[in-house]
């Protein structure tokens, strides 16, 4: 597995896109869509120059060998645009920032979902969850239904740009606190595995004189 390095190692991103001939011919393509020159080196014979717009920062790289890539621009309205194409060969596409939703037509039926199957029955979703599909066919995509597992949360951390650990005895608890302690500047979230714990629900709705007598 590659290594990354720490969150607070960087300072920014750009989207690297080749260059032109002229390199300026690019740079006025997308200074008309909004976009500002922040550097352009050297001043004599421009190979490299940055601009901003957009929340985008692009890098156009006479001497990258990368392909033209695809930008897409979100609008203030959901009139139609043909995309364009810049002199260095990247496609811009313009799409509604708030398009309408559109509902899919309704396919009612009932469905009866077995309880059957094991982990092998869940697939992971966003940030680590498991999930299991209750309306497989989602009613012709109108409805979601799934049943939910605990997720990897050494994963889920991860994702979120945080470390991850876990710890299933005292003495990798105590390992995991150290290691946690010693990265100060990134997050840490500790997975302690804990087993069944019962349901809270019977004490929550339980009258309120029998709690007084718990007191």
């Amino acid at each position: 597995m590659t290594t990354l390095p720490s969150m607070t190692e960087f300072t920014g991103a750009q989207v690297v896109l080749p260059g032109s001939q002229p390199l300026s011919a690019t740079i006025n393509f997308f200074t008309q869509l909004g976009f500002k020159v922040r550097a352009i080196v050297p001043a004599d014979d421009p190979a490299m120059a940055v601009l901003s717009g957009h929340g985008v920062t692009l890098r156009l790289d006479g001497n990258a060998d990368v392909p033209p890539g695809h930008l897409r621009l979100l609008t203030a309205d959901d009139t139609a645009r043909p995309p364009v194409t810049a002199p260095n060969g990247t496609v811009v596409e313009f799409a509604p920032a708030n398009p309408p939703l559109a509902l899919p037509p309704l396919d009612d039926r009932f469905v009866l979902t077995r309880m059957e199957g094991g982990d092998e029955a869940f697939h992971e979703g966003r940030a680590g969850m498991r999930y299991r599909d209750l309306i497989p066919g989602r009613l012709g995509g109108r409805f979601i239904a799934s049943d939910l597992r605990n997720p990897d949360f050494v994963k889920m951390a991860e994702s979120y740009g945080a470390q991850g650990l876990r710890a299933d005895s005292p003495e990798a608890l105590r390992g995991a606190l150290r290691q946690a302690f010693a990265t100060p500047d990134v997050p840490t979230i500790i997975d302690v595995p804990v087993g069944e714990v019962p349901s809270p629900w019977p004490i929550i709705m339980a009258p309120q004189n029998l709690l007084a007598q718990i007191d």
